[in-house]
């Protein structure tokens, strides 16, 4: 069975980047990854069975979390944000062939950066 990041060495090398694992039961370590699952909470309690969720309640909390400002984007939404870096960025990754594919997601990520400070 393969587990999320097993072939991080691959990735890495293929991205020339370094990849940071934070411990188990660590969550201070994963800001991030806790403040989205906050951000979750306010829709599905701990504890929600998400095999009686349907597709479209899932979809439209999606767009709403996508379209809440964020601080870290100076005030700016996640769908915002996307949008320009696409907009300015596109023809750059439309001219990556498929193989090429996690280039474009890291070159996203740099965009998304650069955009987020704008």
């Amino acid at each position: 069975m393969e587990t999320s990041f097993q072939k991080f060495e691959k990735i890495s090398n293929f991205l020339e980047i370094d990849f940071y694992f934070a411990h188990p039961l660590h969550p201070w370590k994963r800001g991030t990854n806790e403040y989205i699952n906050g951000l979750l909470r306010q829709y599905f309690p701990k504890g929600t069975d998400f095999n009686t969720i349907s597709a479209e309640e899932i979809s439209d909390v999606a767009t709403q979390l996508n379209n809440r400002p964020r601080k870290v984007l100076n005030y700016r939404t996640p769908h915002e944000v996307f949008w320009a870096c696409l907009n300015c960025c596109d023809l750059f990754i439309f001219a990556l062939s498929a193989e090429s594919g996690l280039r474009a997601i890291f070159f996203m990520e740099k965009c998304f950066s650069f955009f987020a400070t704008k």
